[in-house]
């Protein structure tokens, strides 16, 4: 039987908080499948989701240290 490795998912996705909580399921779900799930974040979200999954110790955050929606 072939055994899948684990391994880091990283998102990346628009930078509002609202589309972070409706997210929120899904970054969950991918938390029990993956060993760590990176969240890519501006500073103005990046407190409101250290409460938010304050609980979950597989998701960590990548602050892109931009206000601005544009992460490249």
């Amino acid at each position: 039987m072939r055994t899948i490795k684990k391994s880091s998912c990283f998102i990346i996705g628009h930078e509002g908080v609202g589309d972070h909580i409706n997210m929120n399921g899904a970054v969950r779900y991918l938390s029990k499948i993956y060993d760590k799930v990176v969240i890519v974040t501006g500073k103005h979200s990046y407190n409101t989701l250290k409460i938010m999954y304050r609980d979950n110790t597989n998701i960590e955050f990548y602050r892109n240290g931009s206000n601005e929606n544009n992460i490249s």
